[in-house]
């Protein structure tokens, strides 16, 4: 094959693309274009003039026999087709969405809640840190801050959540694993 003979790599991008082109030298194309700019630039100038004429044309499915041919020529079973050849993967699903939910109820229902989330503001420095609250499981909530903890918001250099034992922090101060921190930006 000339690589550099612009005719032929012309029409070996456009059979490319087409699918015409047959089982070694496709292998032959693909493996050139993995080094050849031009040729996947050529390629995909095809691709754009090719795509618009695929997608404006409906999709065809091909008859059940087309696919029982494919099958005996690989040694497949039959392909069944309709609604009851399905059963198995449904039935399969639903058994595993069963179990699923069985496990999730029990986690739910079981489950004591055993720990808390507090909210910390971290002056910096060797100043410690200033609770600002247990944060609860509702989406929408509010904090109330206490008028000294308000008036440190504009000073402080980071927030912190911590996992702290029901109820909060027995000792005003972070217990348990810090699971969010960042710096505090003062925005307006």
């Amino acid at each position: 094959m000339n690589c550099r003979n612009p005719q032929l790599r012309e029409q070996l991008a456009a059979e490319y693309v087409l699918g015409t082109l047959s089982g070694r030298v496709r292998r032959r194309f693909a493996q050139l274009m993995k080094y050849d700019v031009e040729l996947r630039g050529t390629v995909a100038a095809w691709e754009m003039r090719l795509t618009p004429l695929a997608a404006a044309m409906p999709e065809i499915s091909p008859p059940a026999r087309v696919w029982q041919a494919i099958a005996a020529r690989i040694g497949a079973r039959p392909i069944q087709t309709g609604w009851w050849a399905k059963l198995g993967l449904w039935r399969g699903a639903a058994a595993v969405s069963a179990a699923l939910v069985i496990v999730l109820a029990t986690l739910l229902v079981t489950r004591q809640p055993e720990e808390n989330i507090a909210l910390w503001m971290l002056p910096g420095g060797s100043a410690a840190p200033v609770s600002l609250g247990v944060i609860g499981t509702d989406p929408t909530q509010t904090i109330a801050v206490t008028s000294s903890a308000g008036k440190m918001l504009t000073t402080i250099a980071a927030m912190a959540i911590s996992v702290e034992p029901a109820g909060g922090s027995p000792t005003s101060l972070p217990t348990g694993p810090v699971i969010l921190s960042g710096p505090w930006i003062k925005v307006i």
